[in-house]
């Protein structure tokens, strides 16, 4: 995933298998997966939750707000020409999970490159 700070993202969509209507959802950005502990930068909100019964799919589409994104600090990389990685020590990851009384589906981990806010 790849964001830009001080910009608004609700036009994400992501499709499930199955009926996910009646799940509660969590999506974040941390600066480490959670299982190692990493710390919060930003949670994600829930515009809408649509379940196609034709399709047996579910629609949910999380936002992120300006405020949020500009909260998050830039992507840092290694090397200065248009070839440099990110830097591991400042490469971001996101996690998504629905949870329904009978599952838990967990997307896995993403990273999360953060480019610095355009001002002129």
């Amino acid at each position: 995933m790849a964001i830009v700070q001080g910009a608004t993202y609700d036009k994400l969509n992501l499709k499930l298998e199955g009926d996910y209507s009646e799940a509660t959802f969590k999506a974040q950005i941390r600066n480490a997966p959670l299982e190692l502990e990493g710390e919060l930068l930003a949670s994600f909100s829930f515009q809408q939750i649509n379940y196609d019964g034709d399709t047996n799919k579910t629609t949910v589409v999380p936002i992120l707000t300006a405020e949020q994104t500009s909260a998050i600090p830039s992507t840092k990389y290694d090397g200065d020409d248009s070839r440099a990685k990110p830097s591991q020590k400042n490469c971001w990851v996101w996690d998504f999970e629905a949870v329904l009384p009978e599952k838990v589906t967990k997307i896995p981990i993403s990273f999360v490159q953060v480019t610095a806010e355009v001002t002129d």
